[in-house]
């Protein structure tokens, strides 16, 4: 249960939702075996290893899963609708990826990680193009990592390897990029609706603060296991009130901050169901956090 501030209801559902169907939780039984959590089942395939999911403006759930490479997308009331993605180096194929956000279109942006690159999809999964290559020069990647809109709708992408964020156009041309030697290995990345950019730095155990144009704002965590401390966070998340959330992978946890880093409150890792790794996240059209 969230403390001292008590979980949402979007929050309980969907939190339900992934730890009852995900191997990711390290007690689950065998997803075969498990209990449904909506009404009707699921249909295939099953959420063997989702990374991070994102709503459109629909309420539709996309949920990015690793090991398949796939995309699955379900409705509000998370019943099956479609998946595409395969594993390979084609159009609307995936190399381990592990990020994915939806803009005010409801295309879908997905991080490509092995294959270095963004790829972009409709909301039915049309492959619509795709941008970026094996480097460190302008608009190259080593290692896309995770993706974030900002206030005037340029895409911002983390870079594990080589350590910055690259920001580009919807369409994917490049524009600037910002963060080198600023942090360790960055890996989930948010932007508030005021333009406070949350970055999590991954070997550092730390959530950086920038705004849009990458100038360092403040910073939050350390390394450990108390509230407040972070053991490998992996993803962030801005909820409607500017709160703070963050995917404590090693503590099993979600923990909650206010804007400026003070500790709010943790869902895990005794939540009824367990969660098992916690990795990423995202919110409903009403801003509450919702997460794999």
């Amino acid at each position: 249960m969230l403390t001292p501030v008590p979980p949402s209801r979007a929050l309980n559902a969907v939190l339900l939702l992934v730890a009852a169907l995900t191997s990711l939780l390290a007690t689950l039984a065998p997803l075969a075996q498990a209990r449904p959590v909506f009404e009707r089942e699921i249909a295939p395939p099953p959420l063997t290893n989702p990374v991070d999911v994102a709503l459109d403006s629909q309420g539709n759930i996309y949920v990015l899963l690793s090991d398949l490479s796939r995309v699955i997308k379900f409705n509000p009331q998370g019943q099956y609708l479609l998946k595409w993605g395969a594993l390979g180096a084609e159009d609307g194929q995936f190399g381990n990826s592990y990020g994915i956000a939806v803009d005010q279109n409801d295309n879908v942006y997905v991080t490509d990680y092995d294959n270095h690159r963004v790829q972009v999809f409709d909301s039915e999964g049309n492959f619509l193009r795709k941008w970026g290559s094996l480097g460190s020069g302008d608009g190259q990647f080593s290692g896309s990592q995770d993706i974030a809109f900002d206030t005037e709708g340029n895409v911002h992408v983390t870079e594990s390897t080589n350590g910055r964020v690259q920001v580009f156009s919807p369409t994917g041309t490049y524009l600037r990029q910002w963060g080198r030697g600023q942090f360790s290995r960055a890996h989930g990345i948010d932007i508030s609706p005021t333009g406070t950019v949350y970055l999590v730095d991954h070997d550092a155990n730390r959530v950086r603060i920038f705004d849009e144009s990458g100038t360092p704002l403040g910073e939050f965590g350390s390394v450990g296991t108390a509230d407040g401390q972070f053991a490998n966070p992996r993803g962030v998340k801005v909820d409607g009130e500017g709160n703070v959330l963050v995917t404590d992978t090693g503590g099993k946890r979600v923990q909650k901050f206010s804007p400026s880093g003070t500790f709010l409150g943790k869902i895990g890792p005794s939540y009824p169901g367990a969660l098992g790794v916690a990795r990423g996240m995202t919110s409903d059209a009403e801003g509450e956090p919702l997460r794999d």
